[in-house]
């Protein structure tokens, strides 16, 4: 899964920053909205982004990096990461014509300060464009055109638990949930599949990230079909470097839980989203759960990794027969629930 989203302050500010000085723009980011009130504003507009739901807003493909192309101004909507924010001024530089302009824009909460200081050092200036709704937009001049980056060097990579004992090399990029580590909620989900293998001709690994999950479900049991599935283009081509670095073999889907056939899964495994602000975290866990047992057939299993929360108990228990919980800790459970 990736990480993070904007709100319609953002959208708004960046929408009056755009009318004010009208050139062709790649405006680049997630939950941007619908297209009408950008080309209202600003006809010569293009979009490019690495989520589904924004993809289908604006009637575009999503994808890790925008084509290749050369922009008068390439606006960045403030990612989550560093590491992500990195990679696309990385790209942006490429793409930018020469005397051309990089704009960022974010709200204050989600860290738009650190950006600019971020432009200040890299392009030796940082100007302040529009600030409103606690929300900015800065802008920066990279001068001229470099060459288009490779994603290989963006790769962080690092090693999970594998049947056996044998251990996975995961591929991450910027942008995907734990980015270059194993978090504790994955390790502990691993850990209880690790000791009891469940039986499975086919499983999906819903919101599978950097493909850790599915990738441990291809390994043990070589045989079965197994589905890495994800709303991220990054999380997906994550998934897919990680299931060439193990020699396996794997569906990578970028799409929702409800694309997938009802009933076609004996087995789904996820680490649902957990820190995108309480309640809109609720919600996604929420999804995801009843996404999956919408998979999975009649007597399928679902085995999942949260936090101590009432909501998720509640989602587990209107949706699958059996609840039982694998493993606990103060921060983590581990669930298993049978369909």
């Amino acid at each position: 899964m990736s990480d993070g989203g904007v709100g319609s302050g953002v959208v708004e500010t960046l929408i009056e920053a755009l009318a004010e000085d009208p050139r062709p723009t790649l405006v680049w980011g997630e939950r941007l909205g619908a297209p009408t009130p950008y080309r209202a504003a600003l006809p010569e507009v293009a979009f490019a982004t690495d989520d589904l739901e924004t993809a289908k807003a604006l009637g575009i493909q999503a994808t890790v990096l925008p084509k290749a192309k050369a922009w008068a101004r390439i606006v960045i909507v403030m990612p989550k990461a560093k590491a992500q924010l990195l990679l696309r001024l990385a790209v942006a530089e490429s793409l930018v014509e020469p005397g051309g302009a990089i704009w960022v824009v974010g709200h204050q909460r989600d860290g738009i300060r650190s950006a600019e200081a971020v432009l200040a050092e890299r392009y030796g200036e940082c100007e302040l464009i529009r600030g409103k709704r606690h929300c900015r937009v800065a802008a920066a001049w990279p001068g001229e055109t470099s060459a288009r980056p490779e994603l290989d060097g963006f790769e962080a990579r690092f090693t999970a638990p594998g049947p056996g004992g044998a251990p996975l090399s995961v591929v991450s990029l910027p942008g995907v949930f734990g980015h270059g580590r194993l978090d504790l909620g994955t390790r502990h989900l691993l850990d209880v599949l690790a000791a009891d293998v469940p039986a499975y001709a086919r499983a999906l690994d819903l919101g599978a990230g950097a493909g850790v999950l599915g990738a441990f479900l291809a390994r043990a049991r070589p045989r079965a079909e197994v589905v890495l599935a994800d709303v991220s283009a990054t999380a997906c081509e994550a998934s897919r470097r990680t299931l060439a670095a193990n020699g396996l073999t794997g569906g990578v889907l970028l799409t929702e839980a409800d694309e997938l056939a009802p009933g076609a899964f004996d087995l789904v495994v996820s680490n649902p989203p957990r820190h995108e602000g309480r309640a809109h975290a609720h919600d996604l866990a929420g999804e995801v759960i009843a996404g999956a047992a919408r998979r999975l057939g009649r007597g399928g299993r679902f085995l999942c990794v949260a936090n101590h929360d009432k909501h998720v108990t509640r989602a587990l228990e209107a949706s699958f027969s059996r609840v039982e919980v694998r493993y606990h800790d103060p921060a983590y459970r581990v669930w298993d629930a049978t369909r």
